[in-house]
């Protein structure tokens, strides 16, 4: 849609996937600034030294964060402004968003990577406490440890963002809006589910094969999602009934992973150390919730998808890209 600069069509489908593209960067900078405002509470440190307090209020993650909350709701302002103009008023406003949406994209992934790697840094001294490896101020550990939560659903809400960017910027006003909505929602649920696994794991197992896996299905679907409009319709249609497919089939293995040893952990916490550390680090249980809570709607999506994009292709011409 972005990069073809047609007029106006508000009854497509890139209304809704700006609008929710968007929407997920303003509460990711909206989250980022309110974590980024909160000094680091060094009220429970007076029976210490000044030397050792000062190492606690020593750090810039709070600053990195607050900035980078600030300029998400820049990016979002900007590119909300041009999206309005460009599909209410005069198509050639969209011509712009074929930068600033990729721009856009690519910051979303730098928050997903910096929230990431400040939390990764505590739950690596959480796992270890004898780790002194770690590349970290004790002031930026102890920012990540007061908000995991919140580094971790940013994190997520990030990467969630940067995938339905990056499919905004080439949808285009000929697809079908059932079709894109069922793609375009299994793939950002894919990228939150590999995001919530890879940054709130821990790097425990099973998370790191899990978040690969999909953090892979997520590149490669979004790359074919934007290819298949160029050339090769009819083959890239049906590559993506067996990537939707593989989807409904690793979330479905996911969820039963990740409830049998959530499952095994509750029974008996003794049986089985290692998981039981990994419910420790993934907020207590808490991580274990949110995934199950994203792969079985990933499972639900994905196979709806899947069906949808075999009918298009075998009963209603070329494929999914068309009304």
């Amino acid at each position: 849609m972005a990069c073809s600069c047609v007029r106006p069509n508000y009854k497509g489908p890139g209304v809704g996937i700006w609008a929710l593209a968007l929407g997920l960067q303003f509460a990711v900078g909206a989250l980022m600034i309110f974590l980024g405002a909160q000094s680091t509470d060094v009220s429970g440190l007076q029976n210490i030294d000044l030397t050792q307090s000062s190492l606690y209020e020593d750090g810039n993650a709070s600053k990195v964060v607050n900035v980078l909350g600030w300029l998400h709701l820049l990016f979002a302002v900007v590119c909300g402004a041009f999206v309005v103009l460009g599909l209410f008023v005069c198509g050639i406003f969209l011509c712009p968003l074929c930068v600033l949406g990729w721009i856009q994209s690519l910051f979303c992934l730098i928050s997903t990577c910096t929230t990431a790697a400040y939390l990764r840094g505590y739950l690596d001294k959480m796992k270890d406490p004898s780790n002194d490896s770690s590349v970290f101020k004790t002031g930026d550990l102890l920012f990540a440890s007061q908000n995991c939560g919140g580094l971790l659903l940013a994190c997520v809400l990030a990467f969630a963002a940067c995938v339905l960017l990056s499919r905004a910027t080439k949808v285009s006003s000929g697809e079908s809006v059932t079709g894109s909505v069922l793609m375009i929602f299994s793939m950002g649920l894919y990228g939150a589910t590999g995001a919530i696994l890879a940054c709130g794991g821990g790097g425990l197992s099973p998370t790191p094969a899990l978040s690969v896996l999909w953090v892979t299905l997520t590149v490669i679907g979004a790359f074919f999602m934007n290819v298949r409009s160029c050339f090769c319709e009819k083959l890239c249609n049906v590559f993506m009934i067996v990537l939707f497919g593989v989807g409904a089939a690793l979330a479905f293995i996911t969820t039963v992973v990740l409830a049998c040893i959530y499952s095994t952990t509750t029974r008996d916490i003794d049986a089985r150390p290692e998981f039981m550390l990994l419910v420790q680090v993934m907020q207590d249980g808490k991580g274990f919730f949110a995934s199950v809570g994203l792969t079985a709607a990933a499972f639900i999506l994905s196979l709806l998808a899947a069906l949808y994009a075999a009918r298009s292709l075998l009963c209603c011409g070329p494929g999914v890209s068309h009304n």
